[in-house]
């Protein structure tokens, strides 16, 4: 059954985690049902970020690894995926932020770090947005 995966890497701290966070985990679970593989979360509250006020230290930011994807299409479908899946309703719009990233009202998710190393799908609450 595929589930939502913690790389060893990635830590953590649940007790930090925001209610926009909670949304991102179960959205990734639930995708990885639907997509029909595990997903593996790269980066979690930990890690070296862009500062104290970075959403990944306060658990509304996740990593997903990328490399699983077969393709950049692939990965963008996957991307557009987790904003669907974190849509508060279903008229809700979700339009295009970027080269490879999609948006919606409270979210927004791009493949980052494209053909680097480093390449991985970023998952955040919208910048500037208190949610709930």
């Amino acid at each position: 059954m595929p589930v939502l995966r913690c790389h060893p890497d990635c830590h953590v701290q649940f007790a930090c985690i925001r209610p926009a966070g909670f949304r991102i985990l179960a959205a990734l679970d639930r995708i990885a049902r639907h997509w029909i593989r595990d997903l593996w979360l790269t980066s979690g509250t930990d890690g070296t970020h862009s500062g104290p006020t970075d959403p990944h230290k306060t658990g509304e930011a996740y990593d997903v690894r990328s490399k699983d994807c077969a393709s950049m299409e692939e990965k963008i479908k996957l991307v557009r995926l987790i904003v669907l899946e974190l849509c508060e309703h279903p008229d809700e719009g979700v339009f295009v932020a970027g080269p490879t990233g999609f948006a919606n009202v409270h979210f927004f998710a791009f493949v980052e770090a494209v053909g680097t190393g480093n390449e991985h799908i970023h998952v955040q609450r919208r910048k500037g947005l208190i949610y709930p």
